[in-house]
């Protein structure tokens, strides 16, 4: 709430499901471990987000971070597993410490060209995490440590418009091309018995990770 140009925060119970958020700034840990959290609005009168503020919250899917933010603190999405899609704005100048750790529902990531700096294991287990497309002044190189491993699992690191070769199909299927290659990435879809198409011809690691509501898969010859 807010009292004497000041605004403070209490307690928010884990079960919350939708936040609209209000104000300049959101403390550390607001919603760390918030698991059923799938939606959040962040003002642009937000310019700082405390650290480890939404780690933990695996329910969450994609964020917009507004354009007043200028960076994104240590461990402030730590373990979001279901998040797959997340824009970073050209206003952010700095990635904290494991600020993407363990999110491993990411398949790629665009670093805006005000970035110049990546901490410590920033994007380490996102092991989904096969492209990136690169806006910034930072040496990234797919297989790399370095940059806080935003680039270690990666497929494809590009840096001009129209690099990307990942594409997401009407059946949920995430799909990376390299030639005649068609690697399965991710499954984003709701069926629970899969036929995979024949055109498929790899099978990338975690591409079925957390689809808890799988019951079968039949694998084509391909």
């Amino acid at each position: 709430y807010y009292s004497d140009s000041k605004y403070y925060w209490y307690y928010i119970p884990s079960s919350i499901k939708s936040v609209t958020i209000t104000g300049r700034n959101i403390p550390s840990g607001a919603f760390s471990g918030c698991s059923n959290l799938t939606s959040i609005t962040i003002p642009d009168s937000v310019t700082s987000i405390g650290s480890s503020t939404f780690s933990g919250c695996s329910g969450l899917t994609s964020i917009t971070i507004p354009d007043s933010v200028t960076s994104i603190g240590k461990s402030v999405f730590y373990n979001c597993s279901g998040l797959t899609s997340i824009t970073i704005p050209d206003s952010v100048t700095s990635i904290g410490d494991y600020a993407f750790y363990g999110c491993s529902g990411l398949t790629s990531i665009t670093i805006p060209d005000s970035v110049t700096s990546i901490g410590s294991d920033a994007f380490k287990n996102c092991y989904r995490l096969v492209e990136v497309y690169n806006k910034s002044t930072l040496s990234i190189t797919a297989g790399s440590s370095s940059n806080g491993y935003v680039a270690y699992y990666a497929k494809n690191v590009y840096t001009t418009e129209g690099g990307n070769k990942l594409s997401t199909d009407e059946n949920g299927y995430v799909i990376y091309t390299d030639g005649d290659e068609k690697i399965l990435v991710a499954y984003t879809g709701t069926e629970t018995e899969l036929v995979l198409p024949s055109y498929i011809t790899q099978i990338n690691q975690y591409a079925f990770y957390n689809c808890s509501g799988l019951t079968s898969i039949t694998i084509p010859d391909s």
